[in-house]
This record gives structure tokens, C-alpha cells and sequence, in this order.
């Protein structure tokens, strides 16, 4: 991840997903939190999708869709479903 670690864990139900950590003062916390709020209700093709943020040990906590494989295999393998990116 650009702004924090990413880690693969597992959601209540089973599916994988991703967790970015990133270590921000409480302000810029707070600001983060909101957007990924507003994040999770957004669904897009083209869009991770989010699904919760929350505090943990004075860091945020972004938990998202796992995008498995390179950015160069999912733009080949939508190209080769007649989409013109991801």
C-alpha cells in the first residue's frame, strides 16, 4: 500500500480480504475514517470495494476487498472480457 502496510486476513464469514494499517495522528484519523465510511457504500466495477474502518492501537485500520494478482494481469484479464480497464 502507498500510505501503510497491507496484511491478508479473513472476514467473520470466511471470505479473504485485505487490511491496511496506516499510522496517522488523531486528526487525519478521523478524516481517513469518514472517507472510508463514505467508501463503503460505493460499489463500482472498477472500484475496491470497502468495507469497514476502524481504530486499533493508534492506527487506522481500512478493511477492503482483496485484489489477488498483479495490476498488469487484472488490466489483461478485463481487457479480455471487453472492458477497457480496471
Amino acid at each position: 500500500g502507498g500510505f501503510g502496510s497491507v496484511w491478508r486476513a479473513a472476514a467473520p464469514d470466511g471470505r479473504a480480504v485485505a487490511v491496511k494499517l496506516v499510522e496517522l495522528d488523531g486528526i487525519k484519523a478521523r478524516a481517513e475514517s469518514r472517507s472510508v465510511r463514505l467508501l463503503c457504500g460505493v460499489r463500482h466495477p472498477n472500484l475496491i470495494d470497502y468495507h469497514e474502518a476502524t481504530h486499533v492501537d493508534r492506527r487506522l485500520a481500512i478493511v477492503m476487498e482483496l485484489a489477488d494478482g498483479t495490476v498488469a494481469g487484472r488490466l489483461a484479464e478485463a481487457r479480455s472480457a471487453g472492458l477497457p480497464g480496471i
